[in-house]
């Protein structure tokens, strides 16, 4: 058989049936489909800002802020900028303990605080001056 032969031969024997293709759409349809209950079903993260003040309200540029889950998931951090803002714009929902600390100075939350799927919170954190003594 000559290699024209042959190449024609190959081309009918691999000409996909008009039932193959339905099947393969059917198929990528339930794939597609699948995909899109998986995204659907997992939730939105929640948006956390605010602003961390110092005295007479002055804001703290290079303050971090933790937030760290209940649960053993790891922490999460923020700094400042310059006008004491910080943004966490991917925070998974669950309950956190909130803790600030700016050079000698550090507060936390006496209690976690919950954070819901797509929500947005503004947290302002007054974090006072440290008395020489303590």
């Amino acid at each position: 058989m000559s290699l024209r032969l042959q190449l024609a031969h190959l081309r009918r024997s691999w000409s996909p049936r008009r039932s193959d293709l339905a099947s393969a759409v059917v198929v990528l349809a339930f794939v597609f489909a699948a995909t899109l209950a998986t995204v659907a079903e997992s939730p939105r993260p929640a948006r956390i800002e605010g602003l961390v003040t110092g005295e007479h309200r002055a804001p703290l540029q290079g303050a971090t802020i933790t937030l760290t889950p209940v649960d053993s998931r790891p922490p999460l951090a923020e700094s400042t900028n310059v006008s004491g803002r910080f943004t966490f714009s991917q925070v998974p929902p669950g309950r956190y303990r909130v803790d600030v600390s700016y050079r000698t100075r550090h507060a936390s939350s006496n209690a976690p605080l919950m954070f819901e799927a797509g929500e947005e919170y503004t947290l302002d954190l007054p974090l006072a001056p440290t008395v020489v003594g303590e």
